[in-house]
């Protein structure tokens, strides 16, 4: 039997006494409100639009998942995986996904305002036309797909975007202090190349203090 309790209360909220694997569960549809979720392997579990608003996700893992249309809102998912993940049109809101991966998954016009995304990985993940209107600094999206995403007032300092695809995105009031942008394509269209300097001179290391001539 599989039981998941309140995390608060302790209570059963869900049971199944059919199956002794979480990964064997089916939880569509589900009210999960607050549930203890820390550290399950809910890897390939269908969860479409499962209620897992303010749940403890910690540590979770739920690579290849299906959780389509689902609510994370204000849920505690640190180094929870979504590796490979659906989470197309999920709301997200204030939750926090601290140092959690993404690696190719799908977040494809998910909401995810104010949630906290430091250092989380999202290298290859579709996210386009999502609102990521939230904390973002070190994260990394090396490849991801970003069009249309709205980025405002974002803060994506310190983030990795090389060969990001932001065609589209709305970057109004978004920080992007100390980013690695090499190869991505920017919010009107255009690949970003780094711009060397011709003007500054070629001298060694050695020779900073000396006078140019």
């Amino acid at each position: 039997m599989i039981a998941i309790k309140h995390k608060d209360s302790g209570e059963i909220i869900f049971k199944d006494e059919a199956v002794d694997n979480y990964r064997e569960l089916v939880l569509d549809n589900l009210n999960l409100h607050g549930a203890d979720l820390v550290g399950l392997d809910l890897s390939g579990v269908s969860m479409r639009n499962c209620n897992l608003t303010e749940a403890d996700c910690r540590f979770c893992n739920f690579s290849n998942a299906n959780l389509t249309g689902g609510s994370l809102m204000n849920a505690n998912c640190v180094e929870a995986v979504f590796q490979d993940a659906q989470l197309n049109d999920c709301h997200m809101e204030q939750a926090d996904f601290t140092g959690a991966r993404f690696d190719r998954a799908k977040l494809r016009h998910c909401k995810i305002n104010r949630a906290q995304l430091e250092s989380v990985v999202l290298n290859h993940a579709d996210c386009s036309f999502s609102e990521m209107q939230c904390e973002m600094r070190h994260a990394s999206f090396q490849y991801a797909n970003l069009f249309g995403v709205n980025f405002t007032k974002a803060d994506l300092s310190f983030c990795d975007l090389r060969h990001s695809n932001m065609n589209s995105a709305i970057i109004n009031g978004a920080t992007f202090a100390h980013c690695k942008l090499e190869g991505s394509v920017t919010a009107c269209g255009k690949v970003f190349r780094a711009h060397k300097s011709t003007t500054a001179p070629n001298r060694k290391w050695w020779e900073i203090w000396k006078t140019v001539n």
